[in-house]
């Protein structure tokens, strides 16, 4: 698991906080665009102390998802109810990543 990013033993501690999105869009990525997830886990294993080194790929993958979350305003169904409503760019933005992960 570490040699893929995550930071401990065990991954589920790592994807607490976006959960199993993280993990399904780094699947997505890799069964979609396997030559682009074949050069982003080889590059993630560089030497991270180098200049230009590498990166831990799970950790970002799993930053990237929680960003669109954040972007997107998605929130997960155990959560409170906003008491704003999500701006309108927000709502495209959910409809458009619902539709590419229902493919």
């Amino acid at each position: 698991w570490k040699r893929l990013g995550f930071q401990c033993l065990d991954p589920a501690t790592d994807i607490r906080g976006v959960g199993m999105l993280s993990i399904r869009l780094m699947t997505r990525l890799a069964k979609q665009h396997p030559s682009l997830h074949a050069r982003l886990v080889a590059r993630s294993g560089a030497n991270y102390s180098l200049p230009g080194g590498g990166y831990p790929y799970a950790c970002a993958g799993v930053n990237v998802a929680f960003l669109l979350t954040d972007s997107l305003c998605l929130q997960r169904s155990s959560d409170p109810p906003r008491k704003v409503p999500p701006p309108k760019d927000s709502v495209r933005g959910r409809r458009k990543l619902g539709r590419m992960m229902a493919q």
